[in-house]
C-alpha cells in the first residue's frame, strides 16, 4: 500500500514541477530561475547529495561487492504491456498505459533490493556536443537514457528510487533499437500531448551487456523538487545515436506557444560533495588489460619485422 502511496505522492511532484516548468523553474543557465538558483524556491536543490555529477575515473572506487545488475532479463515482459507516452515541457515520460505500478512484474534486482519499473525519459541537447546530465571525466554526450524504477521496499530511504542510466554517442549508423521511441515522439511533440504506443522491450534501450560494468553513486532527482533519494546506476558502455534520430528529439516543444523547444533538458554536474562513486569492475584492470593488449601487438610486429629480415638474408 504504501508503494502505491509513494508513487502517487511522486507523479503529483513530477506534475507540480512540471506546471512551474518556465514560470518557476527553467534548464536554461541564463535564467534568473535556471539550475543555479532553483534552491531558492525548491531547497531541496541546494542538498549536499545531487544528482547528475561528473563521473572522475581516477576517482572511482572499485568494489567486488557489487554484483551484476540481475533480472535484466525481466526487462523483456516489458513487450507485453502498452505504453503511453506524455509531454511535460521539461521532458517526455513513457509509462506503462493504465497499469498498478505495485502489481508490475518487470523489476531488477540489484544489492537486496528489488525494484520495479516505473518509466522513462531522455535528456538532450539542441546540439551533440551537449544533452547529458552525466558526463565522465568532463566529456558531455549528446543524449541521455534515464530508466526509472522503484524501490519494492517501503522502509528504503537513500535508494527509494533508482535510475539506470545509459549515455549515448553520435555515430553515422543509425540505432534501429531506440526506433520504438522515436518513432513515436511526435505523438506527444507538444505539451500536454499524451498518446499510445506500440509494445516494445525496455531491454532493446540499453546497450547489450550494459548490467555487467556501471558506476554507482547515491544522489537526487535532476529537477525540482531535487529529492536525495535516487541510486543511481550509470552504464560505463557508452551506446549510440546518429543525427537524424536526434533531430526527432529536437522537434520536442516545452512551452504551450510552441516557441520554447525541449532541447538542452540538462542539469548540470553537481558538486561530489565527499561522495564516492564505485564500479562493479576495476578501472585499473582494464586499463591494463588494454596496454598489455597494445604490447602484445606490437611485440608480434616486431617478430614479424625480425623474422621477415632473416627470411630477406637467407
Amino acid at each position: 500500500m504504501e508503494t502505491i502511496i509513494f508513487f502517487v505522492l511522486m507523479v503529483i511532484c513530477n506534475n507540480v514541477a512540471a506546471q512551474d516548468y518556465l514560470n518557476k523553474w527553467s534548464f536554461d543557465p541564463n535564467s534568473p530561475i535556471g539550475p543555479q538558483h532553483w534552491a531558492k524556491t525548491y531547497p531541496k536543490c541546494g542538498g549536499s547529495s545531487q544528482a547528475p555529477i561528473d563521473i572522475k575515473t581516477a576517482d572511482v572506487v572499485y568494489n567486488p561487492k557489487l554484483k551484476d545488475i540481475r533480472g535484466a532479463s525481466f526487462l523483456k515482459k516489458a513487450n507485453q504491456f502498452n505504453y503511453t507516452i506524455s509531454n511535460y515541457g521539461a521532458a517526455f515520460y513513457v509509462t506503462l498505459t493504465g497499469q498498478d505500478t505495485s502489481k508490475i512484474p518487470i523489476y531488477i534486482v540489484h544489492g537486496d533490493s528489488a525494484y520495479r519499473f516505473s518509466s522513462l525519459h531522455f535528456h538532450w541537447g539542441s546540439d551533440s556536443k551537449k544533452g547529458s546530465e552525466h558526463t565522465i571525466d568532463g566529456k558531455e554526450y549528446p543524449l541521455e537514457l534515464h530508466l526509472v524504477l522503484l524501490n519494492v521496499d517501503e522502509s528504503a530511504t537513500t535508494d527509494r528510487m533508482l535510475i539506470w542510466a545509459q549515455l549515448f554517442e553520435v555515430k553515422d549508423t543509425r540505432n534501429a533499437k531506440l526506433d520504438s521511441i522515436v518513432n513515436n515522439l511526435l505523438k506527444a511533440k507538444k505539451v500536454g500531448q499524451t498518446d499510445n504506443i506500440p509494445a516494445f522491450l525496455l531491454e532493446d534501450l540499453l546497450i547489450d551487456q550494459a548490467a555487467e560494468k556501471y558506476y554507482m553513486y547515491y544522489g537526487s532527482f535532476t529537477t525540482p523538487p531535487c529529492s536525495e533519494i535516487v541510486k543511481y546506476l550509470v552504464s560505463s558502455k557508452i551506446s549510440h545515436v546518429n543525427e537524424v534520430q536526434l533531430e526527432e528529439f529536437r522537434k520536442l516543444l516545452a512551452s504551450a506557444d510552441e516557441k520554447t523547444s525541449m532541447s538542452d533538458n540538462y542539469r548540470p554536474p553537481q558538486p561530489i560533495n565527499g561522495r564516492t562513486v564505485q564500479s562493479n569492475f576495476d578501472l585499473n584492470e582494464s586499463s591494463s588489460g588494454s596496454v598489455s593488449s597494445i604490447a602484445s601487438f606490437f611485440n608480434m610486429v616486431m617478430a614479424l619485422a625480425v623474422g621477415f629480415s632473416f627470411m630477406m638474408k637467407m
